[in-house]
């Protein structure tokens, strides 16, 4: 299913124990009490990619890097079939601003009845879409043996997302968002697998020191 950000109620009958959903429903629940006094947003970027002005990079496609660079090949979750939206950093940045300054102008009674909004580029990947082209980078630069994508064994999970790897890096999440391009905002920058092959994983390969997998709070997380 592709979830589209003006049309809330299909959002609405997603089941409290989907992923995020618990963190959604609090500030929900928040905003109906508030109502009027606080003029408040959801914006659910998809897969975030490519290097910000700090030379930091997001969370899931180089946490797939890494696991590839430890264990020598490059890994995804069953076959990889699964599909996300994509947004660069850099435009779901300008998707943020103009989400604000639309919140600014706009009353609090017409903000009220939806407070859901996505920040996608209209380009969907697979998981295997990614890792091939993570797996083809580090096979060129000398990296890993084979740049085929090879199914991660659950015993690795520790190297990627813990317990929460499958739908953080192998499910689906398809979205459009509508509301942010009726506001004029429009995506700008490169694809993923140009900023992979250019930006993120050669910053990746300059790191040094062991990695764990990804121990930090993830959005999945309930």
């Amino acid at each position: 299913m592709v979830f589209e950000d003006d049309k809330p109620e299909d959002i609405d009958a997603l089941p409290d124990s989907a992923p995020h959903r618990t963190i959604d429903l609090a500030i929900v629940r928040r905003r109906e009490i508030l109502g009027r006094h606080a003029k408040i947003a959801i914006l659910m970027p998809p897969i975030i990619y490519g290097v910000g002005p700090a030379g930091r990079s997001s969370i899931q496609l180089p946490t797939l890097v890494r696991y590839a660079l430890k264990h020598g090949y490059a890994g995804q979750i069953g076959d990889g079939r699964s599909v996300w939206s994509q947004i660069h950093v850099k435009d779901l940045a300008r998707g943020y601003l103009t989400l604000l300054d639309w919140l600014e102008r706009t009353p609090a009674e017409e903000v009220l009845p939806n407070p859901y909004w996505f920040c996608e580029n209209g380009n969907e990947l697979s998981w295997n879409d990614c890792v091939a082209e993570i797996g083809r980078v580090l096979y060129e630069a000398g990296k890993i043996e084979s740049s085929t994508p090879r199914t991660i064994p659950v015993s690795n999970y520790g190297d990627l997302f813990g317990k929460w790897s499958e739908p953080v890096v192998g499910s689906n999440s398809r979205n459009k968002a509508n509301r942010l391009r009726k506001l004029g905002w429009e995506p700008k920058e490169k694809n993923t697998l140009a900023s992979l092959a250019e930006d993120e994983i050669p910053l990746i390969m300059q790191e040094t020191g062991p990695f764990k997998g990804y121990g930090k709070v993830v959005a999945s997380s309930n």
